[in-house]
């Protein structure tokens, strides 16, 4: 009994020195450079104890060992005990969120870390718990921009962490937490960096950068590895300037082996170990071994460096790192100067060549997704080429866009992307209101920083022109690298690949550990031939991506008609792996050729879309269609013309009533909700081009990261009168909703556009989708200025092909294409009906009075057109709009201009419309004035599905309005607010009046043409226009149709003059079941009774959902090219 007290009494002494022990002497100080001493320690006094008991007390061996054991057993439970309950319950970072294993040890961190993707872990731990997290027993990570300053800055009294103490006893001006130690280095250096050392520097560095251009060349524009050309460059170059003597890799072609060994040593870096960790690593014989090859190589070359100039009784005439180094410490340096001599070695050469590395390859990777940048450093360094086609230093170190594009690579990728640990001052420091304690080891990851909206406006996405006020952060050699490459070659990722691997493999090891970037470097051409380039190595010539007209061809798919939805298919077919070839056949031709910049340029686009300035006539980029009189619209015959705005997207019960109606759950909104997705690449606000006060909002989870190739943004205007609308909408009971663009329509928020704001261009199917299948693939043909006369059939009535004739006055050509697999009809709510009655498809009684053999009796063919007729109303304003642009006042048209070439901003850069538009069902106090027949039409929607839109108009239909107004004055400002009827009664329909496909068909919308109904929905839409406007601070006067249009006959007879449409039609090849007689096509847009022919466009919506159409339209044509894909 005694024996077992003792035994108790034992074990509680032991526990109470273990907590002493932690309290006493392990909680205080530092005690990561004994780790392999406590060890031994340990092991020496076990073994002591162990003896002792064996020999004094005469117990056996086994005995004393199991007693030793039992006492330090529960020496360690008090010490860990202890331990374990200050960090989870005691410790002043207790309050600071993070994982809880983070708490109880800073082994944690590097358990997350063994794919060496600290970088990832990081960021994952800042968007689960902000940007205070702690990772371990003492260490915080901050990833807040004022912590930069804070832990980082001339002010700051953070020191460095333990984590430089890795390489005791050797010490460098990077490693040495001694401050005195440090300066008095700092000064020594500074020699090293004098201003005729630079200039002795920048003679050698040109002679690589030389080097390193015939490397990238000398492929002939195949893919190369250009991480690896450039780490070589790196390492020759840190090499020369340290030891005037490079490892030769750039000439060889192949890795130093020292540079080998140095990348597996810096593998063991990116498991971000505690310091007492990795240096009882490095004293394991034989474990790091690879670490210790290096350091002795680098070694060895600094004694060879002495030896070298001990020799020579003097310096090279040469600069060099180490020369200015050895001219402090002399020819036979003590053994401490030493240590710091080989420790500064070995920074150099790291610390400079790894830099180095890792900058230029992400500049490029970045300058190959973004092609733009290319040709603007093109631009801006041509002024300054020497006559040997060179560049200097003090020639380009100051321009604007080379060090943006150097800083914004820098943010985006930094080096080191993570960890730069410091330790905070006792009394701790203060990052924007929270308080660090102090003594804690904190690091500020700024491969994390860079991707906070704290910090950045479009944090993810490359803007270099963030930077141009920052001209001081300059990479002198990256910079002539990337002005030397830029100038000869174009930089390019291989065919069908897109840098992502490159990122993604990408390793956090201190510096980055780089994977293989494989880039083309084919030689820069003169712009001024645009017939062919070289590609990997290929020539390829611009006529190769149009068909021969005149000559039949044979194709796998034929497209017929080149806009929104032909465009995507033809892409998405053609970039299949698959290989299929595809023709697409377009009646026009490019608009850019066609129509100068009034296309391209959304300010311009928009305005001639409103105003038609040459009249309605057909232009080279659009036919000229007429309505036939419309009886409700007082026998008006309107222009008609395709919409130019991305607009919003429909709701979800509006694609789940589709589904339903088409009986097919490929069209839920679940379903096609990733296919919205998958068009397009979001531009977020930028707010140094928009006016902040703007506000816009959106739904981030509406786009991907992987989206394609089609720009979606907010142009970079929006004109003063927008917040004033939002609150005036907000007045009428309209409520703010986080964007248009994930199902939900019915509020108010911002249109996003198909504007691309890195050109600041209008982005379209042709730019995008047609210019990405043609770059991706030779199997997509184009064929301009054809047009298909009819589609072909066989005996089994399977398309066969089209015939097409040359659309073009003087040239009478005519040929056959032919289709393997399908024809797929694409030209429009008006000529996809017309092209199938003219190739026997469609009402038969239609067809046998023009003497076309029918093919397939299908009367749904041009009924079922859905439209959304606008009621308009025109406002005088006491801001600013885009009236006087649109009336010619010459100081107003010079300034946007300008603003547009130079500042890529102001009224010519957005589409005049969009800050606040709303979307809502009718409210009660006017749903009181409806019909019966009216509300039991509106009551057939889906309860999320908006019955009218508003919208404002910066840009008024000038020629209409002085013709009713008269001429506007040089101050006068205007717009429209317009309500848009989302939810009609009214069906148009369209028919064809000749066998010939160039006889214009009959087309009718319809508008308002069901009675009370549709009238109904446009008082009410009236009325609440004016509501609108009667709440917005900007409007001075309601100038059409002006107050005294106050009555309800009064406003009906306005209503039926003045009315107009959005082009939106949609529905005249009706989607639906073989059982309703009004289906063109079946829920995959096969038309019924053929095979091989479909028509993917608007027309075949089996109706017309809310908001903009123009989603749908990408949609639609993803779908269906993923159900072709997919072999349905």
């Amino acid at each position: 009994m005694a024996s077992m007290q003792y035994q108790q009494y034992g074990s509680l002494i032991a526990v109470f020195l273990g907590v002493c022990l932690h309290v006493g002497y392990f909680q205080r100080g530092e005690h990561h450079m004994y780790g392999l001493r406590y060890l031994q320690a340990f092991t020496l006094l076990f073994m002591t104890s162990t003896a002792a008991l064996t020999l004094g007390c005469e117990l056996p061996l086994f005995t004393s060992v199991k007693i030793t054991g039992a006492i330090f057993g529960y020496l360690s439970i008090g010490i860990y005990g202890s331990l374990l309950f200050y960090r989870i319950f005691w410790h002043p970072l207790r309050r600071f969120p993070g994982p809880t294993a983070a708490k109880i040890t800073s082994l944690w961190y590097s358990t997350q870390v063994t794919g060496f993707d600290a970088h990832k872990k990081a960021l994952e731990l800042y968007k689960k718990y902000g940007p205070f997290v702690r990772v371990g027993s003492s260490d915080l990570m901050i990833a807040h921009p004022l912590a930069v300053p804070a832990v980082h800055g001339a002010q700051s009294k953070c020191r460095k962490a333990s984590w430089y103490d890795e390489d005791w006893p050797r010490q460098s001006i990077h490693t040495s937490r001694d401050h005195r130690f440090h300066a008095d280095r700092r000064r020594v250096w500074s020699q090293s960096f004098s201003d005729k050392a630079l200039r002795g520097y920048e003679s050698r560095i040109a002679e690589y950068n030389q080097a390193l251009m015939d490397r990238l060349g000398e492929h002939g524009g195949h893919p190369v590895n250009a991480a690896k050309w450039f780490s070589y460059y790196g390492y020759d170059v840190m090499g020369c300037l340290a030891f005037n003597k490079d490892f030769g890799m750039l000439r060889s072609g192949e890795q130093h082996f020292a540079v080998e060994l140095l990348d597996e040593a810096l593998g063991v870096q990116g498991l971000k170990l505690p310091t007492w960790t990795f240096r009882m690593l490095i004293a394991i014989p034989g474990l790091t071994k690879q670490y210790w090859r290096f350091i002795q190589y680098c070694d060895e070359q600094l004694a060879l460096k002495i030896a070298s100039d001990e020799k020579e009784k003097g310096w090279s005439d040469k600069p060099s790192l180490i020369a200015s180094l050895l001219t402090h410490s002399g020819l036979r340096p003590t053994r401490q100067d030493l240590l710091t001599l080989q420790s500064d070695s070995r920074t150099v050469i790291i610390a400079g060549s790894d830099t180095i590395a890792a900058s230029l390859s992400h500049v490029f990777y970045l300058l190959a997704a973004h092609p733009s940048h290319v040709a603007k450093l093109r631009q801006e360094l041509s002024p300054h080429i020497n006559p040997d086609n060179s560049f200097t230093h003090n020639k380009i170190f100051k321009l604007d866009h080379l060090n943006a594009v150097i800083n914004e690579a820098l943010r985006l990728y930094p080096v080191p992307p993570t960890a730069i640990v410091r330790k905070t001052p006792p009394e701790g420091i203060l990052v924007d209101g929270t308080h660090v304690p102090g003594n804690m080891n904190v690091w500020t990851p700024q491969y994390v920083i860079a991707r906070s909206d704290i910090a950045y406006e479009q944090a993810y996405e490359f803007v270099p022109e963030r930077w141009y006020e920052r001209t001081e952060m300059v990479k002198e050699s990256a910079g002539l690298v990337i002005a030397d490459a830029v100038s000869r070659y174009e930089i390019e990722f291989p065919r069908g690949k897109d840098g992502s691997e490159f990122i993604e493999n990408a390793k956090d090891q201190f510096t980055w550990g780089l994977t293989e970037l494989n880039l083309c470097f084919p030689e820069a051409i003169d712009p001024s031939p645009i017939g062919a380039t070289i590609n990997e190595g290929v020539t390829e010539i611009f006529g190769n991506s149009f068909g021969q007209p005149g000559f039949n061809a044979t194709y796998d798919y034929i497209i017929v008609g080149g806009g929104n939805a032909g465009n995507t298919i033809a892409a998405r077919l053609a970039l299949d792996p698959a290989n299929y070839s595809v023709a697409l056949v377009e009646a026009g031709s490019f608009y850019e050729i066609t129509d100068g910049n009034r296309t391209q340029v959304p300010g311009y686009n928009w305005i001639n879309t409103l105003d038609f300035p040459i009249g309605q006539v057909s232009t080279p980029v659009s036919i000229a269609l007429n309505t036939t009189p419309q009886a409700a619209y007082a026998d008006r015959r309107l222009f008609y013309l395709a919409a130019q705005t991305f607009g919003g997207g429909p709701t979800v019960g509006s694609l789940d009533k589709w589904s339903t109606q088409v009986d097919d759950d490929y069209w839920t909104w679940d379903n096609v909700y990733p296919a919205f997705k998958k068009s397009v690449t979001f531009q977020p606000p930028d707010y140094t081009k928009i006016n902040p006060s703007n506000n816009i909002t959106f739904d981030p989870s509406a786009f991907s990261s992987d989206g394609g190739p089609l720009h979606v943004s907010y142009g970079n205007y929006f004109g003063p009168s927008g917040p004033a609308l939002a609150t005036a909408m907000d007045r009428t009971g309209l409520k703010p909703i986080a964007g248009l663009n994930s199902g939900k329509l019915i509020g108010y928020s911002t249109m996003t556009a198909t504007v691309d704001t890195r050109t600041v261009t209008r982005d379209s199917s042709e730019t995008s989708f047609l210019q990405a299948g043609v770059r991706g693939s030779g199997n997509l043909k184009i064929y301009p200025n054809a047009l298909v006369q009819r589609v072909t059939f066989d005996g089994q009535k399977k398309a066969t092909g089209v015939d097409v004739k040359v659309n073009l006055a003087n040239v009478d050509l005519n040929y056959h294409l032919t289709a393997t697999k399908e024809v797929i009809l694409s030209a429009g709510v008006w000529h996809s009906p017309q092209i199938l009655m003219v190739s026997g498809v469609g009402p038969a009684e239609t067809l046998q009075r023009y003497g076309i053999n029918v093919v397939s009796d299908l009367p749904g063919v041009g009924q079922n057109e859905w439209d959304q007729p606008l009621v308009p109303l025109v406002y005088a304003v006491n801001t600013t709009t885009n009236t006087q642009f649109q009336a010619g006042n010459p100081q107003v048209v010079s300034t946007a201009i300008s603003d547009y070439l130079n500042r890529q901003s102001g009224i010519l850069t957005g589409v005049g419309t969009g800050l606040a538009v709303g979307f809502e069902k009718f409210p009660d106090r006017h749903r009181r004035q409806f019909k019966n027949s009216t509300l039991t039409h509106l009551s057939t929607f889906p309860t999320d599905w908006p019955e009218v839109e508003y919208v404002e108009l910066e840009n008024i239909p000038i020629t209409i309005f002085e013709s009713i107004l008269g001429s506007i004055g040089p101050t006068e400002n205007y717009f429209n607010i317009n309500g848009v009827l989302l939810a009609t009664q009214s069906r148009g329909n369209m028919t064809i009046n000749s066998a010939d496909i160039t006889t214009q068909p009959s087309i009718s919308p319809n508008w308002l043409a069901n009675g009370d109904v549709d009238m109904d929905q446009a008082l009410a839409a009236f009325h609440r226009v004016r509501e609108i406007a009667s709440n917005c601070s900007v409007i001075a006067a309601e100038v059409f149709p002006g107050p005294t249009v106050n009555t309800t006959e009064a406003i009906k007879t306005f209503l039926r003059r003045y009315m107009n449409h959005l082009f939106h039609g949609s529905g005249t090849c009706k989607m639906g079941t073989s059982s309703d007689p009004s289906s063109v096509v079946d829920s995959r847009a096969r038309v019924h009774g053929v095979t091989g022919l479909r028509v993917v466009d608007a027309s075949a919506f089996p109706l017309l959902p809310p908001g903009h159409p123009m989603a749908s339209v990408y949609m639609f044509a993803e779908k269906i090219a993923e159900s072709i894909l997919s072999g349905e």
